[in-house]
């Protein structure tokens, strides 16, 4: 069986892409696939992952930290377009290369004719910085594979000519091992939080704030935790002049980045979890986070976007909110801080979902099933 190369454009430690990556890499290992990860960039100051079994992780080209701002994202591009020639030559007759997005890429992969290439994709090419959406949609048409998280997905990719028998959906996927054996702390500071990239786009940040902001005019102790960075500065200086005109200086953290290791505790002593993202073409995938808000076994409230509603109920897996109502979304927020009893209920639920539909041994055997049919 030929080796599975599995591409990713750079190296993001716990970043939702990167955590999918690895659980998914996790799954290929355990199921008996010899893998090897590589990134076609990372910068010096970044270890790669090492403790990973029999998976090897390469980076094609490692420098020095650049931030990814819309002047050299081309830039970065442009220079990683050599080594990744020079690594796709090295490719023996019918490999095997998945690439985990990096759609930029593609169609440097399916110049080679003597390679099997796959492409995962976990979001809308409108909602990413494409090089030229139209050469890559038509080199979509000539993969050996494509998977996707979503129907939507599936059905955007099929709408533009893919054939609806080479889309395979994936689910997004969790690793349990990350919250095992981590207690609730009883006692501490009682918060909601949220997890991710901050910005409005995707995730609405600015309506869970607005929403916030009438459940501490009921709640006089609760806290909003807000975990990740701020993706615009704009939006920063949004948020701050917002939580000033509010007087919700005290009742608002920011946390910045967190590290993998420190991430599961923070998730699992808050009250509840939060995801507030509007109806936008950011949203035609599945929120992958969302997969670790369940596995804590807390209450999540989430609007309903993507194929939330295919796999959970309200009330009943976890609380759905309708998209951009800041009413609604307060309103879920308030009766999981006031009916506990209930709320571990239904959290208890929506880790069962996490736990039978986004097992990551699952999921990869699906990849595996494409790519291997006869491997058993």
């Amino acid at each position: 069986m030929n080796k599975l190369y599995v591409i990713k454009d750079d190296y993001s430690p716990n970043s939702a892409a990167t955590n999918r990556l690895l659980a998914f890499v996790k799954g290929f290992e355990e199921l008996g696939v010899k893998t090897r990860v590589v990134f076609i960039r990372s910068d010096n100051s970044t270890k790669l992952p090492i403790d990973f079994g029999n998976v090897s992780f390469i980076s094609l080209r490692v420098d020095s930290k650049i931030k990814i701002k819309y002047g050299n994202y081309y830039l970065q591009f442009i220079l990683s377009i050599y080594p990744v020639l020079q690594f796709v030559r090295s490719l023996k007759s019918n490999d095997n290369v998945l690439l985990f997005g990096a759609m930029n890429y593609l169609f440097i992969f399916s110049l080679f004719k003597k390679i099997n290439v796959y492409h995962e994709r976990t979001e809308h090419p409108k909602a990413v910085r494409t090089i030229n959406r139209k050469l890559y949609v038509n080199k979509c048409k000539k993969l050996n594979g494509l998977f996707v998280i979503s129907t939507h997905l599936k059905d955007y990719f099929s709408d533009m000519g893919v054939k609806k028998e080479n889309i395979h959906i994936v689910n997004m996927v969790v690793d349990p091992n990350r919250f095992k054996g981590i207690p609730k702390e009883i006692g501490k500071e009682r918060y909601i939080a949220y997890c991710g990239s901050i910005g409005n786009k995707k995730d609405g940040v600015d309506d869970l704030l607005r929403a916030f902001k009438i459940v501490t005019e009921k709640n006089s102790e609760i806290k909003l935790c807000l975990i990740g960075k701020i993706i615009r500065s704009i939006e920063k200086d949004e948020y701050l002049n917002y939580i000033k005109e509010n007087n919700l200086e005290s009742r608002i953290i920011f946390t910045g980045s967190i590290s993998s290791e420190d991430m599961p505790k923070l998730l699992i002593n808050a009250e509840t979890l939060i995801l507030s993202r509007p109806i936008t073409i950011f949203n035609f995938g599945f929120p992958t986070k969302l997969g670790e808000y369940l596995l804590t076994g807390n209450p999540t409230v989430i609007t309903n976007v993507g194929d939330i509603d295919l796999f959970l109920k309200d009330k009943d897996s976890t609380l759905i909110a309708q998209p951009g109502n800041i009413r609604d979304i307060a309103n879920k927020i308030e009766w999981v801080l006031t009916h506990p009893d209930e709320s571990k209920i239904i959290g208890k639920k929506g880790y069962e979902v996490a736990m039978k539909y986004f097992n990551y041994r699952t999921e990869a055997q699906k990849f595996i099933d494409v790519i291997y049919p006869n491997f058993k």
